[in-house]
């Protein structure tokens, strides 16, 4: 994480202490597959190391620190990446390698203008197909169609999002802003139980028992005011 006035501090226990980052600290090399922006252009990683720029890339603005890159792959889609070009504009590339404009930040209000874009970012693992947009007036938007829909996915955080970035073992979205740094676990999303075979006759021959013992009921109870009266 670049901290304004204390350079790149790095947390090893998920964001409980910091400690600045050595002079020595390497970047890693790229592994075959990883999509990079390089020379304003969007690109991929062969299986021998060499970046090979995609046709159709948007004109994208060259990162300033070393993995932050305006581009986001998911995993799980081979070919689907979301990035930011030099104008703030959201782009997406299909899986057969077209890419088109997908989102264009619209005003925050009379006074003020589109947000400005931070960061993206998605899981490096096949966890969900989740993109977080991070931005300094909306917040974070979440897309979890690669990108085609989005929306507002920060509740409880700041507007202004000033980076973003995701961590697969812990499951973890984290959000740096003027408040702090703030961090999302991904949890199940609760679902009906779904029921196969013998469990699922037992189920309905046991509904079919209390309606008929109810409606049994409800005549028996009629019949004693039919009585009554």
């Amino acid at each position: 994480m670049a901290v304004d006035g204390a350079g790149v501090q790095q947390s090893s226990d998920g964001g409980r202490t910091w400690q600045p980052v050595p002079s020595q600290h390497t970047v890693p090399p790229a592994q075959q597959g990883e999509w990079q922006v390089r020379d304003g252009r969007v690109g991929r990683v062969d299986v021998t190391g060499i970046w090979h720029e995609d046709p159709g890339s948007p004109h994208m603005a060259q990162p300033t620190t070393a993995g932050r890159e305006p581009v986001a792959a998911l995993v799980a889609h081979d070919g689907l990446v979301v990035a930011i070009d030099v104008d703030n504009v959201v782009w997406r590339r299909s899986g057969d390698g077209g890419w088109a404009r997908a989102l264009l930040l619209l005003n925050q209000d009379a006074l003020h203008g589109p947000p400005r874009p931070t960061g993206i970012s998605t899981f490096t693992e096949p966890l969900s197909d989740a993109v977080y947009l991070a931005t300094d007036g909306y917040s974070v938007l979440e897309s979890t169609d690669g990108g085609d829909d989005w929306v507002r996915g920060g509740p409880g955080l700041p507007d202004g999002v000033l980076a973003i970035t995701t961590d697969s073992p812990r499951r973890a979205v984290y959000a740096a802003t003027r408040d702090g740094l703030w961090v999302h676990h991904l949890r199940a999303t609760p679902r009906p139980p779904v029921y196969r075979g013998e469990d699922l006759t037992v189920r309905w021959v046991g509904i079919a028992a209390v309606c008929v013992v109810a409606s049994g009921l409800s005549v028996a109870g009629m019949l004693r005011l039919t009585r009554a009266s």
